[in-house]
């Protein structure tokens, strides 16, 4: 199985900045690569910006590879964000033995 693993773009609310020219280098990196899946674990926004949260994940839903994700501690820094960001996260689970432990 491939796996894309990202983190930290930290994508601001300007779209002109630098973070989104290396989004796009990266999304055009995945395609070339046909990865199974792709993992994202956490910050994808600098600051909680829902907006931003919200395009990124449809950019990403896009690609048409299954994509997971959690926010990190920069997603959640806007309280008023950070309860509609955490339901949006995939959901994470770990199987030990015959038990499953949901993070």
């Amino acid at each position: 199985m491939k796996v894309c693993f990202m983190c930290d773009l930290h994508l601001p609310f300007d779209g002109n900045a630098l973070q989104y020219n290396i989004l796009n280098w990266a999304i055009a990196d995945i395609k070339k690569k046909e990865p199974d899946c792709i993992v994202y674990a956490g910050d994808v926004t600098c600051d909680g910006d829902i907006n931003v949260y919200n395009e990124f994940i449809l950019e990403m839903k896009a690609i048409g590879i299954p994509f997971f994700y959690i926010p990190g501690n920069s997603d959640l820094r806007n309280s008023e964000s950070a309860d509609e960001i955490k339901k949006m996260a995939s959901e994470c689970k770990n199987i030990v033995a015959d038990g499953v432990v949901y993070a």
